[in-house]
């Protein structure tokens, strides 16, 4: 059985926001960004605390996991995504 792309990131509950949520579910921090996922989709697909790191989810657990579907897989090591995150953007 294939693992889901959408296990890869910490969800906790099924509650959904299709705007960025004013507080975080978990900690109720205020400090929310969104995570784009290249090749998903040209927006947000899920959100992210930023004081805990707990994931929320902008639409239901099937659609977002058929919308990493469409992303490419990219496979780095420790070495490049370091690297990648000292850079500057492309």
């Amino acid at each position: 059985m294939n693992k889901k792309r959408i296990d890869g990131f910490n969800i906790r509950g099924k509650k959904q926001s299709l705007n960025q949520p004013e507080y975080c579910y978990r900690c109720v921090s205020d400090d929310i960004a969104g995570i784009e996922i290249i090749g998903a989709m040209e927006e947000p697909l899920i959100w992210e605390c930023n004081s805990c790191g707990n994931h929320m989810l902008k639409f239901s657990e099937e659609k977002t996991e058929k919308l990493l579907q469409r992303a490419p897989e990219i496979s780095l090591t420790t070495e490049e995504w370091n690297s990648a995150w000292q850079g500057k953007p492309n």
